[in-house]
């Protein structure tokens, strides 16, 4: 030691001269050189001197400038003060090696050389590093991430980091200088891993390699650099880990695996629903700023829950609720910078288009279950961050979104119009037209607003047919159906959904028909009215369900074709009509309320007709009905007639329609002579107006 500190002594020789000091030097390489070389250095500098002083005679003040060695000149003072310098902070060395799958440990690498292998499959399992030839102080500290254990401590100046013996391979790694030595250099590193390749040079304790996919390093590589010096190579995608981690409880199969970065959790074409759900920000180093993930879910039966955050469950589990909706967002700074994405797979839906920050994804009022999610974290400055503006939630449509329109033909006693009124009512189920029946509707047509920002995406298609005339082209909502100029009055109409609209309800209508009343009710591109007769709507009523709720009324006898609504003829011409079809006080006692046929007042003895020709399928008497019978005409349509006085045919005897077959009485529970008629439709009583001829 003292032998160096005597050559560096040795080899800086204070020279005085006429203006000032000057330094002379000889050899750099010999100032950590051996004591022979230090002599030899002395007596150089000794005649270095004596030349210096010889020229001092002849030159004067320009000796100062010049460094004489022998008969040359040599560089300047402030040359050589750099040059000196950089001997004193020549480069250190980083040296490292590896133990690799069945090799074992492999021959020490230094200063950007490779360490291990590529293209053989062998996964690294430990690394040491360290740092030689320094001259400031501090050292080199790393750590790895290991197969099933993760990130392990960190470990210093050649320690192992990893397993040896146990066949567990490094997924990624982390390098770092301490002391001064990081204050001059910058140490960089990047890695081979599997599937991946190359990955980017990574620097002072940032990660390289991957995680979380199962990926071996199979190959290293470290250098320093002087401090912000130019990199090695590229240094982008040095880490390859996930983003945004979620796994959802499915229905029957419970808790599926992680997924990440937009993969889908859950299942699609197996009709499971979603139940539960975790989401949480994978490695929060990677995004550089402060800030987790928050997340709510809409809870068949329950709504929506409280807000939970990073890897917290949403939702249920063994209590078999599905899950309908779902929220989520980025908090912090990190909410600054990045957008978190996501959409789900919803019952009947399928994909819904991506919601973000916050918003809500799925259905609310529809009892739809979430199928399946996906997710995505995204920087705000990324081409990447523009995927929203679909529907990625829809709600109930309120009623006032609902409007009907039309126009209705007011005329006199002789049906000669009078005028044409424009009608307009708004809010779902609410009647359009004169409900009395007293004038007929020329035009309808139906609009619904979108205000509100959930209503489904769709739209209300609807045609008419006018008397007289032929079936119009399909209207979409906004437009009239029908035409206010030719006065020709609707007598029919169909109306339907489409798009998410008919995935998510149905739309009922029923129809008032002049002078008739309401008939039943029909649902999704169904006819509703009637033709055959020259009676026109005059009422119109439509009501948009959701598919999970029943519909308003019974859904029978909305229509009748012109065959069948003059398929019979009067079964009493010479009587007086009564009482009709439906519901009523009870004219006596045991008489029902549910009027299930049409009386004629007539004497007794008045003849009774067939309305249709068929076979008697029964001829019988009670206390209620007293002697009636029954008539078979095919295609389901029976008609029955009773209180009979007389019965002039027997079980099995083919009639003709207007062959005579009894006469008016007064048998069973009456007030008086009647005929009581009912028209059976496929074993149900309807109205037989329906059927009936002027």
């Amino acid at each position: 030691m003292k032998k160096k500190i005597l050559a560096v002594m040795l080899a800086f020789t204070m020279v005085a001269g006429s203006t000032g000091t000057v330094w002379a030097a000889e050899e750099k390489e010999d100032a950590v050189g051996t004591e022979e070389t230090a002599v030899e250095g002395v007596e150089e500098e000794s005649s270095a001197r004596d030349d210096i002083a010889r020229d001092d005679t002849v030159q004067g003040d320009t000796a100062q400038d010049n460094i004489v060695q022998g008969d040359t000149l040599t560089e300047t003072p402030e040359n050589l003060e750099s040059d000196l310098a950089s001997v004193s902070t020549a480069a250190p060395d980083v040296t490292y090696r590896v133990h690799v799958q069945s090799y074992g440990w492999q021959s020490t690498k230094k200063n950007g050389e490779s360490a291990g292998t590529t293209g053989e499959a062998k996964r690294l399992e430990a690394i040491e590093l360290n740092i030689s030839n320094s001259t400031y102080a501090g050292g080199i500290e790393y750590r790895t991430h290991v197969q099933s254990y993760g990130w392990q401590d960190w470990v210093s100046d050649g320690a192992l980091s990893g397993t040896t013996g146990e066949a567990k391979r490094l997924e990624a790694i982390q390098i770092r200088l301490t002391g001064e030595l990081k204050n001059q250099y910058d140490i960089y590193y990047r890695v081979h891993a599997q599937s991946y390749g190359w990955l980017g040079w990574a620097k002072n304790g940032e990660k390289a390699g991957t995680a979380s996919y199962a990926k071996r390093l199979e190959c290293i590589e470290v250098v320093l650099v002087e401090k912000n010096g130019q990199a090695p190579g590229e240094t982008g995608g040095s880490y390859i880990c996930p983003g945004v981690q979620y796994q959802t409880h499915v229905q029957e199969y419970g808790w599926q695996d992680w997924v990440s970065d937009g993969e889908m959790s859950g299942t699609s074409g197996e009709a499971k629903r979603l139940e539960g759900i975790r989401i949480h920000l994978y490695d929060t180093d990677r995004w550089g700023y402060d800030g987790g993930i928050e997340y709510q879910t809409h809870v068949q039966s329950y709504g929506w829950q409280d807000w939970v955050s990073d890897g917290e469950m949403s939702g249920t589990s063994g209590e078999s609720k599905r899950l309908e909706a779902i929220r989520i967002r980025l908090t912090g700074e990190l909410a600054e910078h990045y957008s978190v994405y996501y959409r789900v797979h919803s019952q009947s839906l399928g994909w819904l288009d991506w919601a973000k920050d916050g918003e809500a994804s799925g259905t609310e009022g529809f009892s739809k279950r979430l199928e399946a999610i996906e997710i995505k974290v995204i920087s705000k400055d990324s081409q990447e961050n523009d995927m929203e503006g679909g529907e990625s939630f829809v709600s109930l449509i309120p009623d006032e979104n609902v409007t009907l329109f039309g126009t209705i033909l007011i005329e006199d006693s002789e049906d000669n119009v009078i005028e044409n009124n424009e009608l307009c009512v708004t809010g779902n189920g609410q009647v359009l037209g004169d409900a009395e029946g007293n004038h007929k509707l020329e035009s309808f047509g139906i609009d619904l607003s979108t205000d509100g920002g959930s209503v489904p995406s769709g739209t209300i298609l609807y045609r008419v047919k006018p008397y007289n005339g032929d079936w119009t082209a399909w209207t979409e909502q906004g437009g009239y159906a029908g035409d206010s100029d030719d006065e020709k009055y609707l007598q029919v109409i169909e109306v339907e959904l489409a798009g998410n609209l008919e995935k998510l309800y149905h739309v009922y209508y029923r129809v008032c028909m002049e002078t008739f009343g309401w008939l039943g009710w029909t649902a999704d591109g169904e006819p509703a009215g009637m033709t055959g007769k020259k009676k026109g709507i005059s009422a119109i009523q439509v009501q948009l369900v959701p598919r999970n709720q029943s519909g308003p009324g019974m859904e029978e006898n909305a229509y009748r074709e012109e065959s069948e609504a003059a398929a019979l003829c009067n079964p009493c011409p010479d009587g007086i009509v009564t009482s009709e079809f439906g519901g009523r006080d009870a004219p006596t006692d045991g008489a029902s309320t549910n009027h299930k046929g049409r009386d004629y007042a007539a004497p007794e003895g008045t003849p009774i007709y067939a309305a249709a020709t068929g076979v008697v399928i029964e001829v019988a008497e009670n206390d209620a009905r007293g002697k009636y019978l029954k008539i078979d005409h095919q295609n389901g349509l029976i008609t029955l007639y009773q209180h009979c006085s007389v019965i002039n045919v027997e079980k099995g005897d083919t009639v003709f329609v207007g062959a005579k077959i009894a006469e008016v009485g007064s048998t069973g529970i009456v007030t008086g002579a009647h005929l009581h008629f009912e028209v059976w439709e496929d074993g149900t009583p309807v109205d037989p107006r329906l059927y009936l001829s002027e």
